[in-house]
């Protein structure tokens, strides 16, 4: 048997990931969803919302945990890396795209790739480049003033 607070953590895990997706649902509703045939703004988040809100109550209505990955000292890596994304969502509106973009990639590249400093700068300038150049120069997707390319 189980120990109940193993089951009673899984069972909180799976009500904080329907609450994430239901909180998704309303937002991207308030996107305008579009449909299928000319999708809006909030399409994309409005389907993964529903995914997470389908894989939540699965988890929900399961009764045998046997099968599950436990949390291990790995975990951190992904909170660290949630945490990156956190901060580039907070930079990105007042910097623009580049900035945030390579400091995410140099974190994730050295610190968590535990790659050497030439190899992680290099690509992190370079993918943050292109990305830009990408979504800005050829795709037109309006961003905020970039502080690095004055663009």
């Amino acid at each position: 048997m189980e120990h109940p607070l193993k089951i009673i953590g899984r069972r909180a895990a799976a009500v904080a990931s329907l609450s994430a997706g239901c909180l998704g649902m309303a937002g991207s509703l308030a996107l305008d969803a579009g449909t299928p045939s000319d999708p809006g703004a909030g399409m994309w988040p409005l389907i993964v919302s529903c995914l997470t809100v389908l894989g939540s109550l699965a988890l929900l209505l399961r009764r045998d945990f046997s099968d599950h990955e436990p949390f291990t000292g790995g975990a951190g890596a992904v909170w660290s890396a949630v945490a990156g994304m956190i901060g580039y969502a907070l930079l990105f509106p007042h910097t623009g795209f580049t900035l945030p973009a390579f400091l995410l990639l140099t974190f994730w590249i050295r610190v968590l790739g535990k790659e050497p400093w030439l190899l992680t700068v290099a690509v992190s300038a370079a993918a943050s480049t292109a990305f830009f150049c990408l979504f800005a120069l050829v795709l037109k997707v309006p961003l905020p003033r970039d502080i690095i390319w004055g663009i």
